[in-house]
């Protein structure tokens, strides 16, 4: 029988590199539409902020059997002032209001 399940990567990016990730549970193949409301917390010095990016990346677990899974990347977007779409808009929100949650739902893109 096969069964998927899901989850998030979320990764701070400083200059194109990951300096911390974290990833959120696992929802299992009965949610259609899995939501992920889950916080993480990244600290960064404010001479970084400019050069930072967060990328989230969704993840699909298909199991095949009790001994064959595969991963897949579904989608993904990146929040931070590397473009002018809304996710510069959620960067520059987070940063007005730093240490409290901005919540804003992003376009995967595949």
């Amino acid at each position: 029988m096969i069964s998927t399940d899901c989850y998030a990567t979320i990764s701070l990016l400083h200059r194109h590199q990951v300096r911390k990730k974290t990833r959120t549970s696992y929802h299992h193949a009965t949610d259609r539409n899995p939501v992920f409301n889950e916080i993480s917390v990244f600290n960064l010095s404010s001479n970084d902020l400019l050069t930072s990016y967060i990328r989230v990346v969704i993840y699909e677990i298909i199991s095949f059997s009790s001994s064959t899974t595969k991963t897949l990347e579904i989608g993904h977007c990146l929040i931070g002032n590397h473009d002018r779409t809304q996710h510069t808009s959620h960067w520059q929100q987070m940063l007005r209001v730093l240490r409290r949650p901005v919540i804003v739902w992003h376009p995967l893109k595949l």
